[in-house]
């Protein structure tokens, strides 16, 4: 850039602030910048649109699963290394090509959720090792098979009761810790 050309960047930078007019939010403008410069890392974005690179890449992903923006593994040569071993993929995104302008898309659901199943009760997730709750509880039920899978919350305070009892059997007998 010549420094006529600089000078009038600069006026515009001006006349703009002093304009107040709004910026776009960051994903228009990533949005924006991808339409006409399709192929972008996303340090190559951060340092057009003056934004760290950890905000550029949240920006993105949410755009990615809005599916507004599409992505590209391309291999690149990196410096250093031996010979064969200095190739990386690169990421590289560009606007979606079915949009023609900025629409903020709602976020595309994942088909792999599991479904909500109807269960008569509510079960109980163990904080503790199934191997240990199954030892516990059987000493304390005096059973020996146990399904932590199946136990229902009924079950489980049951279990807690009586592991309460035998601690504080235990209690009695050998005191404070």
């Amino acid at each position: 850039m010549n420094a006529t050309t600089t000078e009038m960047t600069t006026a515009m930078q001006h006349a703009i602030a002093k304009a107040a007019l709004p910026t776009p939010p960051l994903n228009k403008r990533i949005w924006t910048y991808l339409k006409d410069h399709p192929r972008q890392s996303i340090g190559a974005l951060a340092s057009v649109l003056k934004v760290k690179d950890e905000i550029v890449r949240l920006s993105v992903r949410d755009m990615q699963l809005r599916g507004m923006v599409e992505v590209v593994k391309e291999p690149r040569r990196v410096q250093g290394g031996p010979l064969g071993t200095n190739v990386r993929d690169i990421l590289l995104f560009s606007a979606a090509a079915n949009m023609r302008e900025y629409e903020l898309l709602p976020k595309v659901r994942s088909t792999t959720r599991r479904a909500k199943t109807d269960k008569p009760e509510p079960r109980l997730l163990s904080l503790v090792a199934p191997k240990d709750l199954q030892q516990a509880e059987s000493h304390a039920a005096g059973q020996h098979r146990f399904d932590a899978e199946s136990m229902t919350l009924r079950d489980a305070l049951a279990v807690q009761r009586k592991l309460h009892e035998l601690y504080q059997q235990l209690h009695a007998v050998f005191g404070k810790e």
